[in-house]
């Protein structure tokens, strides 16, 4: 996974183009940002922004890396490298069309939208839940992960209520920790207990 981001992130640097350039505007019509080209049914921008990063800040890159690094290679593990996959791709996706139905409510203005931040906020969300002892370093601090956890949501829901800046990036951050959430407590639950059905009926 790591590859891919990087292999994107070379092939912006490479063409002297910002994500955002690039990502801003179908070329063959006038529909433009993330929200309005997923109702014009691009939907794959709800998949494909998640692997975008902005070629103006090696920061966002950087700590979306770290993040990854440092928490999803315990699911990774636990999960085994498709579930985490499709585990990943599931917490950017719900990011993404939370942001546009806020979009729609007129909430949020529209805009374009790019990072695997809801993503990493879902891993955060899914190791608070499956490894409570797990201890984030955050600026020197040591910081239990369900203590950070807690702390970014309140950021982050008081940032998208009085739509500060990066609201819309916060929006996907809170629905990508909720799905982190749900899935370890429900949503495994819901598919381990349907396999075991159709297990139990191969048997019958």
């Amino acid at each position: 996974m790591f590859f891919v981001f990087f292999i994107v992130f070379f092939f912006f640097f490479f063409k002297q183009k910002t994500a955002y350039e690039i990502y801003q505007c179908d070329w063959s019509s006038d529909v433009c940002s993330s929200d309005l080209g997923v109702l014009h049914g691009q939907v794959w921008r709800l998949i494909s922004y998640q692997y975008l990063h902005d070629m103006g800040s090696l920061w966002h890159l950087f700590l979306n890396m770290l993040g990854l690094y440092f928490l999803g290679i315990h699911l990774e593990r636990l999960w085994g490298g498709r579930k985490f996959f499709f585990f990943y791709t599931m917490s950017g996706l719900l990011g993404g069309i939370f942001y546009t139905l806020l979009v729609l409510i007129n909430w949020l203005p529209n805009g374009v939208m790019v990072g695997a931040s809801g993503c990493v906020l879902g891993c955060l969300g899914a190791c608070a839940v499956l490894f409570p002892s797990m201890q984030l370093i955050i600026l020197v601090f040591p910081v239990p992960i369900r203590m950070a956890a807690t702390l970014f949501v309140a950021m982050y829901t008081f940032n998208l209520l009085s739509k500060g800046w990066n609201a819309g990036g916060d929006a996907a951050h809170l629905a990508g920790l909720a799905y982190g959430v749900f899935w370890p407590l429900y949503g495994q639950r819901y598919f381990q207990r349907a396999k075991a059905k159709q297990v139990q009926g191969a048997w019958e």
